[in-house]
C-alpha cells in the first residue's frame, strides 16, 4: 500500500485508516503470469501510483464492498465470480454467519378440527379463480 501510495503511512493515518477509500482509486499495475497446472494467474508483481502526465481510465465494473460484518452482505455474492463465490461459501465466518441467519424449523402445527370435522384452510368459501 505504501508502494501505491508513494509514501508510508504515518502513526496516526494507520489508526484511522479506512480500507473503502481504495474503491476506485487508480493506480499502475505491474502483473505476471504464472501457469499452475492447467491454468493461468495474474498475479500483481508490484503497484504504484499512475504517473501525473496519465488519466485514469474509466472504470469497467462496479465497484462492490463484500463485508461479511454487513447483515445484507449475502444479496451481493451472486454479483462476485463464480470462484471467489466458492470460497467465502467455504469460509468459517460466512458458514457461522448463514448458521445464524437461518431461521430455526417450526414444528408443522396440526390442524385445528373439531371433532370429527374436516380440517379448514378459513378460504373455503372463496372461489378457485383468483389470479394469484
Amino acid at each position: 500500500m505504501e508502494a501505491w501510495r508513494g509514501r508510508p503511512f504515518t502513526a496516526e493515518e494507520l489508526t484511522g485508516f479506512n480500507v473503502e477509500k481504495l474503491i476506485n482509486a487508480p493506480a499502475l499495475l505491474n502483473l505476471v503470469h504464472v501457469q499452475r497446472g492447467e491454468k493461468d494467474f495474474a498475479n500483481i508483481a508490484s503497484i504504484s501510483p499512475l504517473p501525473r502526465s496519465m488519466p485514469a481510465p474509466q472504470a469497467v465494473v462496479g465497484a462492490l464492498v463484500f463485508d461479511l460484518s454487513d447483515p445484507l452482505c449475502g444479496e451481493d455474492l451472486p454479483l462476485l465470480p463464480q470462484r471467489l463465490r466458492e470460497q467465502i461459501e467455504a469460509s468459517p465466518e460466512w458458514r457461522e454467519l448463514t448458521r445464524r441467519a437461518a431461521p430455526a424449523a417450526a414444528p408443522a402445527a396440526a390442524p385445528a378440527t373439531q371433532a370429527g370435522a374436516p380440517a379448514s384452510s378459513g378460504f373455503d368459501d372463496m372461489d378457485d379463480d383468483i389470479p394469484f
